[in-house]
């Protein structure tokens, strides 16, 4: 009966958590020599569960894999995962974002190696984290960074920070 209880209260406790979205930022700022970001626009929902991205940018060179992609999660200053993987085996793999972004633009829908140069548009793509993402963290303030490198110097980097909360 112990059990039922604890395995009751961890599923109640997964299902009301929340997640706040706090601030996205990106690097460079400046003219990037990958992307040029166009007429993307970012915004938060107002009850910050969203990040809403809308318009066009262009990728101004292919993406393959001498391009690695980085991905941290912190809490605090502690790095909880980190997990680095050649851009196109990252994009065959990730189940969270990449499907619906290139559902919900222009971008080819087949993950092509390499993943070619070109003006895309984007038509309200949302970002949410699903609950099986959110099911092993605690509550707290966390940090997310995707980073991409070619030859050890970062190109790109995305910082997502986020609270989870009851």
């Amino acid at each position: 009966m112990k059990t039922l209880i604890f395995w009751l209260l961890l599923i109640i406790d997964c299902y009301c958590r929340q997640i706040y979205f706090e601030e996205l930022n990106y690097w460079p700022k400046e003219k990037s020599k990958v992307i040029d970001y166009g007429s993307m626009r970012l915004t938060r929902s107002r009850d910050k569960k969203f990040f809403y991205f809308k318009g066009s940018f262009t990728l101004l060179n292919s993406l393959a894999n001498e391009k690695l992609v980085i991905l941290e999660l912190h809490k605090k200053d502690a790095i909880i995962l980190r997990t680095i993987k050649p851009f196109c085996e990252f994009i065959r793999t990730e189940t969270e974002f990449w499907p619906k972004l290139s559902r919900n633009s222009n971008m080819p829908k087949n993950n092509p190696c390499p993943f070619p140069s070109g003006r895309y548009t984007v038509q309200k793509f949302s970002i949410k984290f699903s609950r099986k993402l959110v099911e092993p963290l605690n509550n707290g303030k966390y940090t997310m960074t995707i980073i991409m490198q070619q030859a050890g110097n970062d190109l790109l980097k995305y910082m997502i920070v986020f609270s989870i909360k009851n």
